[in-house]
């Protein structure tokens, strides 16, 4: 036997303190191994003792009243401390440096690592035996917390689950004043402690957000389910050396039920998920799904509560629930970051509850209108559908569950049909209505913004498109041979993305449209005026259909459509939308396209309805992308005040100042207010720029005056020149006539001086050819001359002329740029309101 000595965690230790030295305990060499004897122990206990030093926190944040209490002393045998083995022993006592090999282990502790060790059972066989943990995140019981929450994670190392509760207990050196008391009470009904979490089978999960700075002690209390035997549990102390504040509330659930996920409690209730019990909220959604562990549970009618962060009920238009044979499935639509509880009640009894983490989610899982499912009926398959001999053969080929997240204008789903095809089967048909959730929970007509197609082979595709983003129902009824309607499938279709308003509806099917056709092109219900369109479209029966025109009901027109001569099932061809005389309202029989078919008996059907543009759908398509606009830009803000909330979250754990968010009433005053400056501004910018514009033109007209002036003067010297030239002309031309009619003269003289000459002579006898001869030299000559005289005045003239035509198109185009160069100034001048310049006049 060996005595030892050394430092003992018993009555009056707390976990991060240094245990006393003073204890005493025996080693004992007992069939071949060594044990330890602690007499003291086996002997006696203490009961009720409370050292005082902590007061613990409730769930509502109020901080009850603690008293030093030295307990009472219980003799009674305790013979877990005789021939205790020294992996068990090491727990509470360790020796001193002395006799640091008397512990007795392969690998001796140090004293460090004893201190550090969390004190975890009250050191009794039966905790021993039973408490079988291990701790993940935080091997010591001394946690000195960083900025933000402290997250504690423990491991079950048996197949038996524990339950779990957490009790929070606050120094009282930090509440001597009452300063920090009352800084706890502000915060009740927000709990900073959360309950178990279950993140696995053999995992559970604990978080705390420290209130303000200080020292806090976080006690885990368990018990076996099956016994109900409770047990200390583990003790972490913990430091927050920063002065925080609240950021982060968790909410209890339902105060019957110990811990969230799927634990000993759902499975005594025949339930089980393969989810964790904390779901982590993407794109402000969280999804999970319940099933029954047997068969003979059938369908479990399950309904979930959502709880916020204060633990107050959400509406029950935030949770989504559908349910497919022994499944229910569950989609939560978080209105903010923050935590949330997830309760699942059956037949109003709580059977389950899940936390929801959307703490770092910018985007909003409810901007939108969510439905009132009292008022628009449930999800997924129709109850006529479900039942035995329900009669429907659809089968849904690309959207199986009835929630559907698109961030697209457009979404197109594939149906089959069992069946299809065999011999003597009977058709099936298939349509649908797309409906918009109203801002009451109601919902509302969207027009034709969704369309059935028959898909080559059997089956059907439906399509749809989303003017704006938010919340859709789309249900799909169908019938059998051409018998009544029924219900089919309802999706629930959230449009998140930034539509911008410009999606067209589609063209209106009508009531004969046939069975299995589709409509190839064109997708718009909008036609374009004076713009060929192609039109193709296919039935599934080739013999059902004669002819197909289309009717423009503006100018009456009917064009035929041509049947494919290598598959008789397709027609095609145009269609050009008229203006014709109306004011474009597309009224049935007066405004648009309507495409018709005759069946074999020359019966007429309407197939398809278009629209044509007109002045008030140009209206109403702006007024759509003002609104679409206007939802974007609410929900830009409303993210960014989100993000902004994270981000203050992470400014006052480094000690910043906060930065501010706005509500949506003040972004709208905000925005108003931005616009009204705007509009101001661009007023006086616009009365600048006309004033500007005023004084350019007044500069252009003076300056055009003068240059219409200046051309106005060269014209007049340019004409002035031009009649002088012509003057000169003038006397030539008279000169030249003049030197004519002399040369003319000069002839007759010479003829009357030689009809004289030849009278003469014959008078004095002499002889006429000496005579004629004479007088032909004399006449030749002046000829000659008179001649010359004629070639030279024709030439100058001729020059004369050829200048004078000169000067004339320079002077016509003087004037002409005059007259223009006038017109301008005058333009300017009424512009600018200044009178136009004589001299321009």
């Amino acid at each position: 036997m060996q005595v030892i000595t050394g430092y003992k965690k018993g009555i009056g230790y707390e976990s991060g303190l240094r245990a006393p030295l003073g204890g005493v305990w025996f080693a004992c060499y007992v069939e071949g191994e060594w044990r330890f004897i602690d007499p003291h122990w086996s002997a006696q206990s203490v009961s009720g003792f409370e050292a005082g030093n902590y007061r613990q926190v409730d769930e509502r944040g109020l901080v009850n009243d603690v008293t030093e209490v030295g307990g009472t002393t219980v003799y009674d045998l305790n013979e877990f401390w005789f021939l205790t083995d020294p992996h068990q022993f090491v727990v509470s006592h360790f020796p001193s440096e002395d006799q640091l090999e008397w512990q007795l282990l392969a690998r001796p502790l140090q004293f460090e690592e004893f201190e550090e060790m969390i004190d975890y059972f009250d050191g009794t066989e039966t905790e021993m035996n039973v408490y079988q943990l291990e701790t993940v995140s935080h091997p010591k019981n001394v946690i000195i917390s960083k900025p933000g929450s402290v997250e504690i994670l423990l491991r079950e190392l048996t197949n038996e689950q524990y339950m779990y509760e957490m009790l929070l207990k606050i120094h009282k050196k930090h509440i001597a004043d009452g300063s920090n008391l009352a800084h706890l009470t502000a915060y009740q009904q927000k709990a900073c402690v959360s309950k178990a979490i279950r993140v696995s089978k053999s995992t559970v999960k604990f978080i705390f957000e420290p209130p303000h700075a200080g020292q806090y002690a976080l006690a885990i209390r368990l018990w076996r389910y099956v016994s109900d035997e409770r047990l200390k549990g583990s003790t972490f102390v913990t430091y927050a050396s920063t002065e925080l504040g609240l950021s982060q509330f968790y909410p209890d659930g339902h105060e019957d039920l110990n811990e969230f996920g799927s634990g000993q409690e759902m499975r005594e209730e025949g339930l089980s998920s393969d989810e964790s019990g904390e779901l982590r909220a993407a794109n402000g959604e969280a999804t999970f799904e319940i099933t029954a562990l047997e068969d003979r549970f059938g369908i479990r009618n399950l309904m979930c509560q959502a709880l916020g962060p204060d633990n107050k009920p959400l509406p029950t238009s935030s949770v989504l629930v559908w349910r497919d044979n022994h499944r229910n499935a569950f989609l939560f639509l978080a209105p903010d970051s923050g935590y949330y509880a997830l309760v699942l009640y059956e037949n109003g009894r709580p059977v389950g509850q899940f936390l929801v983490d959307a703490s770092s989610e910018a985007k909003d899982g409810a901007s939108f209108p969510l439905p009132d499912w009292s008022r628009v009926g449930g999800l997924g398959l129709a109850a006529a559908s479900k039942a035995n001999g329900g009669g429907c053969r659809l089968v849904p080929l690309s959207h199986q569950t009835p929630y559907v997240r698109t961030e697209e204008f457009e979404l197109a789903m594939r149906f089959g049909v069992d069946g299809a095809g065999e011999e003597g089967d009977a058709g099936i048909d298939l349509k649908s209505e797309m409906l918009g959730i109203g801002a009451d929970g109601g919902t509302e007509s969207v027009g034709d913004y969704s369309l059935v197609s028959g898909v080559e082979g059997g089956g059907f595709e439906v399509r749809c498109r989303f003017p704006r983003a938010g919340h859709y129902l789309l249900r799909l009824s169908f019938r059998e041979s051409g018998g009544d309607w029924r219900p089919y499938f309802t999706y629930f279709v959230r449009a998140v993305g930034q539509l911008d308003g410009s999606a067209s509806a589609f063209p209106s099917l009508g009531a004969d449209w046939p069975v299995g056709g589709a409509l190839i092109e064109p997708l718009d219900r909008t036609l374009s005026v004076g713009q060929p369109t192609p039109i193709r479209l296919r039935f599934e029966d080739a013999t059902a259909v004669g002819a197909v025109e289309v009717v423009d009901e503006r100018s009456g027109s009917r064009e035929p459509l041509s049947r494919d001569p290598q598959d008789p099932r397709l027609w095609f061809g145009s269609v050009t939308a008229s203006a014709g005389n109306t004011d474009g309202a597309n009224t049935a029989g007066s405004g648009g396209v309507t495409m018709v078919a005759r069946v074999n008996d020359g019966v007429e059907t309407q197939l398809v309805k278009f629209d044509v543009e007109s002045e008030s759908s140009a209206e109403a398509k702006a007024a759509a992308l003002r609104e679409a606009r206007e939802l974007n830009e609410r929900r830009r803000v409303a993210e960014e005040n989100r993000q902004r909330k994270q981000e203050n979250r992470h400014r006052r754990d480094k000690g910043l100042e906060s930065l501010p968010v706005w509500s949506h009433a003040e972004v709208r005053a905000a925005a108003d207010l931005a616009a009204k400056r705007l509009a101001l501004a661009y007023e006086k910018e616009e009365k600048r720029a006309k004033a500007f514009a005023k004084s350019a033109a007044a500069e252009r007209a003076q300056a055009q005056s003068l240059a219409a002036a200046k051309a106005a003067a060269e014209a007049k010297a340019a004409l002035k020149a031009a009649a002088m030239e012509a003057s000169k002309l003038a006397a030539l031309a008279f000169a030249v006539s003049r030197a004519v009619a002399e040369s003319q003269s000069a002839v007759l003289a010479a003829a009357d001086e030689e009809l004289e000459t030849k009278t003469a002579a014959d008078a004095k006898d002499i002889s006429a050819a000496s005579y004629r001869s004479e007088m032909t030299e004399k006449a030749a000559v002046k000829a000659k001359l008179a001649a010359e005289s004629a070639n030279d005045v024709a030439a100058e003239l001729q020059a004369l002329a050829a200048a004078a035509a000169e000067e004339k198109v320079t002077a016509s185009s003087a004037a002409d740029a005059a007259s223009k160069a006038a017109e301008a100034a005058a333009f300017d001048a009424e512009i600018a309101g200044s009178p136009l310049p004589d001299e321009a006049a």
